[in-house]
């Protein structure tokens, strides 16, 4: 496999039955499985591939129609030889209810200024690129069930994650050059969104450079792998041939991980703030999949190689997956106690209704007492007086009782 300037434009959607979405997907001719044979992975950790193998937790289709969506976002363009290709579109579904539908973007002999402005416009998924179709009215058209960008607020926030990896040719770029590609196409900014100072990072972004010809960026928006050949021959032959195959399947699984736990906190962080609208069945389904999520989804440790790892762990970062986990266990807790605020009052309202029926019984008891009363001869004169006197001393007993508790 050679190496291939392309991009990854991933958008997120939700499903609420990962079995059922799956089944439809295998019924559905226009689609095809994609078997695990096809798509090793072998420098995650072994929880990390359990996800990948295990059909229960994550499967991958392919569109099979490529050329039929290429003309229509494209059209005629499609057929230049110096204009980007589609080459495939995925559906990723992980069974936590987060699905990424993949459009896979071969760029040919594009040159890189050139992939950074098309990046720019094809990332706006709810905008017609070339006034053809946008790529939300492709999805929408092929899996109208899906519920897209379900973390965005407006509609002009709709713009795809994005995963580019560039091969640069050897000798032609200078540092600064790289470092402001780096930076924009992590982005997926165009040139007008030129930065000042490469060297300054901030929280939201990283740059990561384990040798100097092997070069990522990161953002919250896209992951970017700048590399270029160099004098060495063997650099060069891992470069161009098994390269490529780790930044299609496990960078590629591996960076799907984190988008992954970041958009399911997102939706149960939306979803326990709902709770008073939710059912008791729905907050148990609820707290169950939280709980999946946490022990079998989310993770600071991913691989045992460096690289791999480092790029995992600034991402993780940058993606704020620790304070959305965070804030779901805090949001937990304050649900648990207006929970339990809740069921204390309806306790207290429950006991209320219990102590007046109890009242009502043993006064109807005390009241049947006069006839009990009758029964004694020497009693039956003041039986009434008795059964009052009675009724008396339990209406002081039951009201010094209601003082005691409300002192306490």
């Amino acid at each position: 496999m050679s190496f291939k300037n392309k991009s990854i434009y991933i958008i997120p959607g939700w499903i609420d039955n990962y079995k059922n979405f799956v089944c439809k997907l295998v019924d559905d001719n226009r689609f095809c499985p994609i078997k695990v044979e096809e798509r090793p992975i072998n420098y995650l950790l072994v929880y990390a591939q359990k996800i990948f193998y295990n059909n229960d937790n994550y499967q991958e289709f392919r569109y099979n129609d490529i050329k039929n969506i290429s003309n229509k976002l494209f059209g005629e363009e499609s057929e230049l030889v110096d204009f980007p290709a589609l080459c495939d579109i995925r559906v990723a579904i992980f069974s936590t209810g987060v699905v990424f539908f993949e459009f896979w973007i071969d760029y040919k002999s594009l040159s890189v200024d050139k992939i950074i402005e098309f990046a720019y416009k094809f990332k706006k998924a709810n905008k017609r690129f070339n006034n053809k179709v946008s790529l939300v009215e492709i999805v929408q058209g092929l899996l109208p069930e899906i519920k897209l960008f379900f973390n965005a607020t407006s509609s002009f926030k709709q713009e795809c994650d994005c995963f580019h990896t560039i091969k640069l040719e050897y000798g032609k770029h200078n540092i600064d050059e790289l470092n402001r590609w780096i930076y924009l196409l992590s982005w997926s900014y165009n040139h007008s969104f030129e930065k000042a100072n490469f060297d300054e990072e901030n929280h939201f972004e990283m740059t990561y450079s384990p040798y100097y010809y092997d070069n990522w960026g990161g953002s919250q928006n896209g992951l970017v792998n700048i590399t270029y050949d160099i004098e060495d021959e063997t650099t060069n032959y891992f470069i161009n041939t098994y390269k490529p195959n780790l930044l299609d399947l496990d960078y590629r699984f591996m960076y799907l991980i984190l988008l992954n736990q970041r958009y399911c906190a997102i939706e149960y962080i939306s979803r326990i703030s709902d709770w008073e609208n939710t059912h008791g069945d729905e907050l148990r389904k609820l707290n169950k999949k939280i709980v999946t999520l946490r022990t079998s989804f989310s993770f600071r440790v991913i691989s045992d190689d460096k690289i791999f790892q480092n790029v995992y762990l600034k991402m993780y970062k940058i993606l704020e997956i620790e304070s959305l986990l965070a804030d779901i266990r805090d949001n937990e807790e304050m649900m648990e106690v207006l929970r339990n605020e809740a069921n204390m009052r309806v306790e207290k309202i429950t006991n209320k209704v219990l102590f007046v029926i109890s009242f009502l019984s043993i006064f109807s008891a005390l009241i049947d007492a006069a006839g009990y009363f009758d029964r004694f001869c020497k009693l039956k004169t003041i039986s009434t007086w008795l059964s009052f006197v009675c009724i008396s001393i339990f209406i002081i007993i039951c009201i010094f009782w209601i003082l005691k508790t409300k002192k306490r």
